[in-house]
């Protein structure tokens, strides 16, 4: 699941995700050189990703969707590969669909 992924990242950093008051999402806050980096877990349904996506962001005040990473699963690579990808469509990909 998406979410041990965040946990993991989250963990490496000694923080702990909690739901938020908004309960679309789990969150963690982390500080590093002046620079805010939020840690959240879509506590909804895949497809409607978005709306924690949007929540999230909503409450702590991001606007340029350029500074958003998702994670997400990827049937067309092999268990523990991960792909770096800026742009471009869902690809049938429902929960992205939500966001993008």
């Amino acid at each position: 699941c998406m979410g041990q992924v965040i946990n993991r990242m989250a963990l490496s950093r000694t923080l702990e995700l909690r739901p938020a008051g908004h309960g679309a999402a789990l969150t963690s806050v982390f500080e590093q050189d002046a620079q805010i980096i939020v840690f959240a877990a879509s506590e909804v349904y895949m497809n409607r990703s978005g709306v924690a996506v949007q929540a999230v962001c909503r409450e702590h005040g991001v606007t340029d969707a350029r500074r958003v990473v998702v994670v997400h699963d990827d049937l067309d690579l092999p268990p523990g590969r991960i792909r770096l990808k800026f742009g471009g469509s869902g690809a049938g990909h429902n929960g992205l669909a939500s966001i993008a």
